[in-house]
């Protein structure tokens, strides 16, 4: 139509209309690419929103998986060193200074482990489809890169802890007696109740523990390893929350913004 009348306004040397009609048709242009480019980024603030929403659930999931992880490796600590203080006890006194269930309770601790967490699942299905960059802010970037690669160095060292403590695990292991009343179907109810530790042994020798010149070497390395694992879980969680903190920020901020 615009274009009509400008072909008309030729013909008939209307300059004055043709400059008029020139504005309009190239401000008509203007203002489509602008629409065109405003509801594009709409969309993509959109898409971003829905990805930070998921990482989100990702990371609070993650914080608490990391927080349980904490606990449980310091509870094995802590259980080891009482059995280590226990192992004193027995060579000053020549007998144990607690009863055989509270020992049972620690040595359970100890010798049961926990695995390390797993990678965030959006922030690796963003990464295999290439999708970082509908994510605005560089430094929520980075920081799931340092998580990424933190958890990939800590599910190394992981392994590398666990089997450090494999040998020295079987010293323990072979004066407990398994109980063999478990079941899968009773260890899954276990844990659907939020149960953080499972009694696989209902029984032990302390005699022969009392005896077994490997015993403390076994319980020093599990300590010690369980203070490396508590210490790395700890930073690993740190790790985490620093993404947590970004995305809640960023969630913020573009909910402030629609608003």
């Amino acid at each position: 139509m615009i274009l009509r009348r400008i072909a008309q306004n030729l013909k008939e040397q209307n300059w004055t209309a043709i400059s008029i009609e020139f504005v309009l048709l190239v401000l008509g242009v203007f203002l489509g690419i602008q629409v065109a480019n405003w509801n594009e980024e709409r969309k993509s603030q959109q898409r971003e929103a829905e990805v930070i929403d998921r990482l989100v659930l990702d990371f609070e999931k993650i914080d608490a998986r990391l927080s349980r992880s904490a606990m449980k490796w310091q509870r094995n600590l802590a259980s080891a060193n009482q059995l280590l203080a226990d192992l004193d006890g027995w060579q000053k006194l020549g007998r144990w200074p607690r009863d055989k269930f509270a020992m049972l309770i620690d040595l359970n601790n100890v010798t049961s482990m926990n695995p390390a967490p797993p990678r965030a699942a959006t922030y690796v299905e963003m990464l295999s489809a290439a999708q970082l960059g509908i994510l605005r802010d560089e430094r929520l970037r980075n920081a799931l890169r340092d998580y990424d690669t933190f958890t990939d160095s800590f599910t190394r060292l992981n392994a590398t802890l666990l089997e450090r403590l494999e040998p020295f695990r079987a010293n323990l292991l072979a004066h407990l007696r398994f109980d063999t009343g478990l079941t899968a179907e009773g260890l899954v109810a276990e844990t659907r109740r939020g149960a953080t530790r499972a009694d696989y042994f209902n029984d032990v020798d302390l005699d022969t523990l009392a005896a077994d010149p490997a015993t403390r070497a076994a319980l020093t390395q599990h300590a010690s390893t369980f203070l490396d694992h508590s210490a790395v879980t700890l930073l690993h969680q740190d790790s985490a929350r620093a993404v947590l903190d970004l995305l809640r920020a960023d969630d913020n901020h573009d909910r402030g913004e629609t608003l």
